[in-house]
């Protein structure tokens, strides 16, 4: 292990209150959560992922890790549609806790488009980052990397009801969709993209990598990244990135071309 390793390895636990302050200036949480919660919170549900993160290439320091993994808290959203995967399991009248001001509802009411961004919570496709990033192909198929790290020609094609089962199971483990919505040619061209360029013709091979527009190999949120980077024009999107974060993987795009939170599946 190179030695900048080694010191973000062994010191990360340093940096707890920095990341603390940071979380309460960007009102990812509020006053009310102390700082002995905060680096409880971190030591179970941040620094596993940060270790793995540094063990398998990452440069960055824990404070940004953190950040840029939305502090490993759930977003705020702009009060989206609530929908039960009832497919996965049978709700109960009046159990469900309705966390929006919409009545939930069935998978089949999601109607999904090619390019929703959908982001995981609570679910992990690879250990390395906290939560899983991937892009609807049509209206009943998505593409993504569920990971496994070396794994080759990871870029899988899978079904609605199959992702949903997988990643959005409860209250704790849900996805939220994320739309383009002033843009949809651009984003039928990005799933489109992704489908034809990085599943058919180079399916890349899981592993996290800080050459981030090489297409081989590749990891999830990188995954969708690409999708529209190459895909379409670069306009939409921040350039000069190193690394791509599922929990923030909204905040790379810019201008009109920002996604909205529709959807929220549990």
């Amino acid at each position: 292990m190179h030695l900048h390793k080694i010191f973000y390895a062994l010191n990360y636990r340093d940096y707890y209150n920095t990341t603390y302050g940071s979380a309460l200036k960007t009102k990812t949480i509020s006053k009310t959560v102390s700082l002995e919660e905060f680096k409880k919170h971190c030591d179970t549900d941040i620094s596993p992922q940060y270790r793995n993160f540094i063990k398998h290439g990452g440069t960055i320091g824990f404070p940004e890790f953190a950040y840029d993994n939305g502090f490993g808290y759930a977003p705020h959203l702009n009060n989206p549609i609530n929908i039960i995967n009832k497919s996965y399991t049978q709700v109960k009248d009046g159990l469900a806790l309705n966390l929006t001001a919409h009545k939930p509802s069935s998978l089949m009411n999601y109607k999904m488009k090619p390019g929703d961004i959908l982001i995981c919570y609570g679910s992990d496709s690879s250990g390395e980052y906290l939560g899983h990033a991937a892009i609807a192909y049509s209206s009943k198929k998505i593409l993504h990397m569920p990971g496994g790290l070396g794994a080759k020609h990871n870029a899988k094609l899978w079904s609605k009801n199959k992702f949903f089962n997988k990643y959005a199971t409860s209250k704790k483990k849900y996805v939220i969709v994320y739309r383009i919505k002033k843009h949809t040619v651009y984003a039928r061209r990005a799933a489109h993209y992704a489908f034809n360029k990085m599943y058919h013709t180079v399916n890349p091979t899981y592993f996290t990598t800080m050459n981030l527009y090489h297409k081989n190999p590749s990891y999830c949120s990188k995954y969708v990244y690409l999708s529209f980077w190459w895909g379409d024009h670069h306009r939409g999107l921040k350039k000069h990135l190193i690394w791509i974060f599922p929990h923030t993987e909204k905040n790379i795009f810019k201008g009109s071309y920002k996604p909205k939170s529709i959807y929220k599946i549990e």
